[in-house]
């Protein structure tokens, strides 16, 4: 797994990963909210390793702007979401033609209505069923209009169709009730780490949501080094949120 520790151009959303302090996402001032299917646990040991089973899981490969290997949808009712290409990598690191490719999708609410949601999806390739160590990295940035309001989940379920991916599926990415302060500059680099029971055949679904309507508000979200490793170790029952760096924001970037 890669992490990202490197300033930030973005053809449409620009952050830049840094080393720095943790800052949570609605300020010190506001911790992170504990849910019912995790815990924040930032001490824990990562248990897994080696080859992943999530295909372009860096989002390096790009083919006609959309990821290699990743489906995407966006079920919204509204035209103010669109799907977008990071690159983490600096301006001097671009001209140089080194690319460090995330997977973004911006919502902004333009009407009464709130924006909908998007899912990105790929094929896992595990050799068999049972017990795997699971890795996704996000990060989110906007103005939501309250508490609660920008969301993100992933999901590991053994259908192709996100429609089919129940409710119970998905766990909570972003456990904050706001995402980071424009205004702010910086935000954290969240990591969701724990052990999942995954079947032969299951895809990995990355899903986003502005779930009601508070006019021009928008968010961006970031997702990056997602992994699905094999057991490095017995299950120790670990599970959680950690922060791996801080990225800060381009307020001047065409979003």
């Amino acid at each position: 797994m890669k992490v990202r520790r490197v300033c930030a151009l973005v053809l449409a959303i620009v952050l830049c990963a840094v080393a720095a302090l943790p800052v949570f996402a609605g300020g010190p001032d506001q911790p992170f909210t504990k849910w019912s299917d995790t815990k924040l646990d930032p001490e824990f040991p990562h248990t897994g390793g080696g080859v992943s089973y999530v295909r372009n899981g860096a989002f390096d490969a790009w083919t006609n702007g959309k990821p290699d290997n990743w489906s995407t949808v966006i079920t919204q009712v509204q035209d103010g979401m669109h799907w977008a290409q990071i690159d983490w990598a600096d301006a001097h690191s671009q001209g140089l033609g080194l690319h460090n490719y995330a997977l973004g999708l911006f919502a902004l609410c333009n009407t009464t209505k709130a924006p909908g949601y998007g899912i990105a999806y790929s094929p896992l390739n595990v050799p068999k069923t049972g017990d795997y160590w699971a890795v996704v990295h996000v990060t989110a940035w906007g103005e939501s209009g309250g508490g609660y309001n920008s969301v993100a989940w992933y999901a590991i379920y053994n259908t192709k169709d996100p429609t089919k991916v129940p409710a119970s599926a998905w766990r909570e990415l972003y456990p904050d009730d706001r995402v980071c302060w424009n205004e702010s500059g910086i935000c954290n680099y969240l990591d969701r780490s724990e052990t999942v029971h995954i079947e032969k055949g299951s895809y990995i679904f990355l899903k986003a949501e502005m779930k009601y309507a508070a006019y021009n508000a928008w968010t961006s979200w970031a997702w990056d080094d997602i992994a699905v490793w094999d057991m490095g170790k017995p299950d120790v029952g670990h599970k959680g949120f950690s922060d791996d760096g801080d990225v800060t924001w381009n307020r001047n970037a065409i979003r």
